[in-house]
């Protein structure tokens, strides 16, 4: 598995190590919520990753939907948004969201 030292960016390596510590922490919640901001500034500051992803479905645009969900309209519209239909995470869920970003991150080589 991939290390948030293997993030070239040093903004989105901050913001993931963020949410690494977050977890480490115990609060998930607050981690789905770092994860989220971290994915919409990869998105944000990597366009072709999600023109590319709209043409055929891209893992990269799999953000997982467990009630922090990326809308696809955002992205159509190119102002990729996450919406929270839920107040609290557990913390299985929010493993899930930080592995889910770091490895987005690394396997774009962002």
């Amino acid at each position: 598995m991939p290390t948030v030292e293997d993030i070239k960016d040093t903004d989105l390596q901050r913001l993931i190590g963020n949410a690494h510590q977050l977890l480490r922490s115990g609060k998930p919640t607050e981690v789905v919520r770092a994860c989220a901001t971290a994915y919409l500034q990869l998105l944000t500051q990597n366009p072709d990753i999600v023109k590319q992803g709209l043409q055929a479905v891209r893992p990269a645009l799999m953000w997982p939907r467990l009630g922090a969900n990326l809308s696809l309209k955002s992205l159509a519209e190119g102002k990729p948004e996450i919406v929270f239909e839920r107040e609290r995470f557990s913390m299985s869920e929010a493993i899930t969201y930080y592995e889910f970003t770091l490895e987005s991150a690394v396997k774009n080589g962002i």
